[in-house]
């Protein structure tokens, strides 16, 4: 047992076993002064009697293990040292405390040296720089005038070495000199003025950048490769973490600072100017990696030209074998080394990295600057951005690729914008062509090369929003092609056929439109969405109504389907239906509806087309209706417009990912009503082609050019209003000019068809049918008259299946039935009033006479010859 003393102020005797005494130590108490390093257990006592101090015990340990390793020493392995000092640590627990000494020496280290520079310099301050004396400033706002006489002129040789708006970097570092000068200059400065002024001298600012541009004076270069510098590039690894203890996965990086003037290629664009490739090599503990493309910048105004420049990072993702054992791996990257005028060599740099076993739980700047560098990696998906299609529009012969048209929607109004194809192959692209409208940008991209077999590669696209919302993805190109899409296999084919023929019989053109407009607005999305929508859902149902009213209160008078007996009206439809045919870039636009007036137009043309369908249930339905359910009818009409697309496209959906689903809709609903259109025109047209018998052929150009005209008038008018300075205001007014405009033309012509009745009339071999038909009446004979049109498919259909010549000739046989077929423009008052006694206004209809029956009754429009055959036998006498 051996006992010494503890020399200070508080003196007290320690009493201590120790096997050698030469370990044995003095020092002071109050550690002002030194006379020997204690041994750890003396050190391990004074932690105790320190009642858990942080603070003391920071210094103490600080203190301790800077005097015992001393400079590079402290590298070295002490954990004997504090496992004697903290005997209840695990031997884990003692390693990591051995690396949280070592990073608190070297703190101690850096504060100590710190403290002493501002010591220095509060007992000697130094004098600010001085590059030029203050005379030969150029300062802003101080020139004098000189005056000269007239007739005269000054010449100045004054000149200022420094200017103070230059951005020359010599100029930057005077003016910086001169106003630390003028700083130092200020009298009365408080204690925080000088201690900013001493801090600002020391550069604390700098610590950020310990590890990443600087020495790190706190942990050093653990987790840290050597620069490699090659080519005036200087590359090396860097890592988030110092040393290896239970990791599975770290984050690493290839860190790269590229020389000035020059830059390195971001995207492929031959087989020589690639994109960077970047390979681990002789890793080891290593099971998998990620290697990470950051943003890059575009630098070519007219091809796709990307690039890296300055500094930046290529982050690693790395998922170890152990997690408990040594890792180490080298990275070489190959890219093509640029200037401005895109003279290239292919380069290649490797760099080597390894990070030892142990206990890492210090921050860093380097773990920092290693976790932002993800950041800047593109996501799948952005809350900002998004990506609503990518298709291709091939050629005629559809062998190549002329454009690749992309769809973006975004919530934050774009200031900047970028975006960069690229694949596999190394295609060039020009620059993009960008178009923002409301919450949508529209890009076009014209690819330069490979474009035969661009299709048989998928693309990756990476878009760029005002420099915080970007996004990455990999894409399967598809052309945009109708007849394609439709064709892919016989399942699609079936499936289509069928969904169209049931809007077809629905209504062939109306309820289509309906269907069409109102579900290209519930795709809309920002902020306009829900008054967009709402504007053309109230258009609908307000102008619905107003027609279904005109209708209502005007049956007696109006036949239904007898506006094709009107060319008028025959052409104004006809030119509607061309509109929405004219162009590609119509039909495309038709899918992309942005401003209320489209809206407005498709309710207005919705409800006008409605009078050119002729299905079988209208006529009953119009028949029966009242006022109480005419608001019912609308709401019904409108939410099967609402749900019909999806229900057809939920049934696409169970055969495709989610990720076509939008795209193979867009393409069903543009086949539909584009097809829909060019059949109901060459429908149209056959029509007007038979009335042509109706009225000179001069009438009839006429007629066509004043409706071409109005519609072109209607175009033009506003096309050229929005391209005005109009207010807002003045602009909604004339719309709904418009509107009505085009409402009156309607409603003027279903009138004057309603009039044309009156003009019909019968001649005398007109009244020639008739006798004929009150003597087979007195025949006994059962007569059935149909009253037929030309342009009405029903009657076609009718003469095709129930009134052919082969069941006629069975029922005259069996039952004594006579059938008389009178054209719709040639029916006289009598059967107009029986018309309207059995509320039938829409053509064929077919009336039965009998001897019992000498007002007649009205046969349905269409019915199987079975059951003609039994309402024949019913009245037979």
């Amino acid at each position: 047992m051996l006992t010494f003393n503890i020399v200070g102020a508080n003196a007290a005797d320690v009493t201590l076993q120790l096997e050698d005494e030469n370990n044995l130590r003095y020092i002071s108490s109050d550690f002002k002064s030194v006379l020997n390093l204690p041994h750890p257990v003396v050190l391990k006592q004074m932690i105790d009697s320190s009642k858990n101090n942080s603070s003391e015990n920071f210094l103490l340990l600080a203190y301790y293990f800077d005097a015992k390793y001393p400079n590079d020493a402290i590298e070295y392995d002490f954990s004997e040292d504090v496992a004697i000092i903290f005997p209840k640590l695990t031997s884990q627990e003692v390693i990591k405390r051995t690396n949280l000494i070592r990073t608190s020496v070297k703190t101690y280290r850096w504060g100590k040296d710190k403290f002493k520079q501002i010591a220095d310099d509060m007992v000697a301050p130094k004098a600010p720089p001085l590059l030029v004396d203050d005379d030969e400033y150029a300062l802003m706002g101080t020139v004098d005038y000189v005056p000269v006489p007239e007739g005269s002129f000054a010449v100045i040789n004054d000149f200022k070495k420094v200017v103070s708006y230059s951005n020359d970097k010599k100029d930057i570092e005077a003016m910086e000199a001169y106003r630390l000068r003028q700083l130092e200059k200020k009298e009365n400065k408080t204690d925080y003025e000088k201690f900013k002024s001493m801090a600002s001298k020391l550069e604390f600012s700098k610590i950020a950048s310990y590890g990443v541009d600087l020495p790190n004076p706190f942990i050093g270069n653990v987790g840290i490769g050597k620069w490699i510098e090659k080519d005036a590039y200087n590359v090396r690894l860097i890592s988030e973490i110092a040393q290896i203890y239970d990791t599975k996965s770290f984050l690493a990086g290839l860190h790269i600072k590229v020389p000035n003037h020059r830059f390195m290629l971001a995207n492929g664009l031959s087989d020589t100017l690639q994109k960077p490739k970047i390979e681990l090599l002789d890793t080891k503990n290593i099971k998998s990696y990620e290697v990470l493309y950051p943003l890059s910048v575009p630098i070519a105004d007219e091809n796709m030209i990307h690039a890296y420049s300055a500094d930046f990072i290529f982050p690693i993702k790395i998922e170890t074998v152990n997690s408990d054992d040594e890792v180490s791996f080298s990275a070489k990257i190959s890219f093509s080394d640029c200037d401005s005028a895109l003279n290239c060599e292919t380069r290649q740099i490797s760099s080597q990295l390894i990070i030892e076993k142990g206990i890492d739980n210090m921050s860093s700047a380097v773990k920092s600057f290693v976790r932002q560098s993800f950041y800047n990696v593109p996501s799948e998906n952005s809350k900002h951005l998004k990506i609503d299609e990518i298709y291709a529009d091939v050629s005629d012969d559809k062998q190549t690729v002329e454009n690749i048209k992309i769809v973006l929607s975004f919530k934050k109004k774009p200031k900047n914008f970028s975006v960069l194809i690229e694949n596999d192959i190394n295609t060039r692209f020009l620059a993009p062509k960008i178009a923002i409208n409301n919450d949508k940008v529209y890009v076009t991209v014209k690819p330069l090369s490979d474009n035969d077999v661009i299709l048989d590669y998928p693309l990756t696209l990476t878009v760029k929003l005002n420099g915080y919302s970007h996004i990455r993805k990999i894409v399967n190109l598809e052309p945009y092609r109708i007849t394609d899409k439709i064709s892919d296999d016989t399942i699609d084919a079936l499936l289509m056929a069928f969904l169209s023929g049931l809007l077809f019989y629905i209504t062939p053109i109306g309820l289509m439109l309906l269907c069409l407009g109102l579900k290209t607005v519930s795709t809309q999305s920002g902020k306009k969405k829900s008054a967009f929508y709402f504007v053309s859902f109230m258009t609908t149902i307000v102008f619905g109504f107003a027609v279904l009213v005109f209708t209502l209160q005007h049956k007696q008078d109006i036949y239904w389907g007898r506006q094709y007996t009107d060319i008028f009206l025959l052409n104004l439809a006809a030119l509607a239906t061309m509109g929405i045919m004219l162009s590609v870039k119509y039909r495309q636009n038709l899918l992309s509806v942005h401003n209320k007036l489209k809206a407005m137009i498709y309710g207005f043309l919705t409800v006008l087309m409605l009078f050119y369908s002729n299905t079988l249930y209208l006529e009953q339905l119009y028949s029966r209706i009242d006022i109480s359910t005419e608001s019912i009818y609308i709401a019904a009409f409108v939410v099967l417009g609402l749900g019909l697309p999806h229900i057809c496209i939920a049934l696409i959906k169970l055969r495709y990912n989610k990720s076509s689903l939008s795209k193979r809709a867009k393409l069903w609903l543009t086949s539909i009503v584009y097809y829909t259109a060019l059949f109901n025109f060459v429908y149209l047209a056959g029509i007007l082609f038979l009335q042509i018998s109706l009225y000179s052929f001069a009438k009839a150009a006429v007629m066509f050019g004043i409706c071409f005209l109005l519609y072109k008038y209607a175009y033009n008018f506003i096309e050229a209003m929005y391209k005005t300075d109009l207010s807002k205001k003045k602009k909604q007014i004339a719309e709904y000019i418009v509107l009505v405009v085009f409402l009156s033309l309607f409603v003027m012509g279903a009138k004057i068809s309603a009039n044309n009745a009156d003009f019909i009339t019968t001649d005398n071999s007109d009244l020639a049918i008739y006798n004929e038909i009150e003597e087979k009446l007195k025949q006994n004979k059962i007569v059935i008259v149909g009253v037929n049109a030309d342009w009405s498919y029903i009657s076609l259909i009718n003469k095709l299946t129930t009134y052919n010549s082969y069941t006629l000739k069975r029922l005259e046989k069996t039952y004594n039935v006579e059938y008389v077929d009178i054209n719709a423009n040639i029916i006289n008052k009598q059967i107009q009033q029986i018309l309207q006694e059995h509320n039938s206004y829409s053509l064929p209809v077919n009336i039965l006479y009998s001897i019992n029956l000498n007002k007649g009754i009205v046969l349905p429009k269409m019915v199987k010859s079975t059951e003609l055959e039994q309402i024949i036998q019913n009245f037979k006498i």
